[in-house]
């Protein structure tokens, strides 16, 4: 509690830069930040932090007439701008570029799963997840389900998977048994999502649009 009080007596535009670089950070990594230390957060924070304090300090000599709370929203803004820009482009951009100049073929991710989860790819079409009993099962129009509170399909960062299950393929079985993830006599329930823990997964077939 000391710590937190030591940080909100602090002037308000030093929390108001914290503030922003920190929610800055956030939306530029959220879902890619499970392998960051304390460091790594503590510093790219502050490199958001950064950004705002010289857009605040650009526009107080710009337009010295502005009020300091308009000139300091206005310079969160701007941080929290170029994290969206950053997540959207900036950090795919960045790693084609280190790829082009043959500087680092690394995406920064620890493994190659959460190197798919992180990677701004195309929405996967279909889904295969074969279990270590010998089960398969699919989603084999994810589109269907595009609409669903949850998306039609969830990836973990942990390696688990959710997905509506239309198709069950049996061991030794050749073909598929449909399945349909909607009782149409318990309508009120609505569409069934399957959660598969990624220790009885065996692998994973992700198909996506050319």
């Amino acid at each position: 509690m000391d710590q937190v009080k030591v940080l909100l007596d602090l002037p308000f535009d030093v929390l108001l830069l914290l503030a922003a670089g920190y929610a800055s950070y956030r939306i530029a990594f959220i879902g890619r930040d499970a392998h960051h230390s304390t460091i790594d957060v503590t510093f790219i924070s502050l490199a958001f932090a950064a950004i705002a304090k010289l857009s605040m300090q650009l526009t107080a000599q710009a337009a010295p007439d502005v009020p300091v709370w308009s000139i300091g929203l206005g310079s969160a803004a701007a941080s929290l701008l170029i994290a969206v820009v950053w997540r959207r482009w900036g950090q795919a951009s960045t790693y084609k570029a280190l790829r082009a100049c043959s500087v680092s073929d690394h995406d920064g991710q620890p493994d190659v799963w959460r190197s798919m989860l992180a990677r701004d790819l195309k929405a996967p079409t279909r889904l295969v997840v074969c279990l270590k009993d010998g089960r398969s099962l699919m989603c084999e129009e994810l589109a269907k389900f595009n609409d669903a509170p949850m998306g039609p399909c969830l990836f973990g960062p942990d390696g688990s998977v959710a997905l509506y299950v239309t198709d069950i393929l049996k061991p030794g079985a050749e073909d598929w048994d449909q399945v349909e993830p909607f009782d149409p006599e318990r309508s009120s329930w609505g569409y069934e999502l399957s959660l598969i823990p990624s220790s009885e997964i065996a692998r994973i077939d992700v198909s996506r649009p050319a």
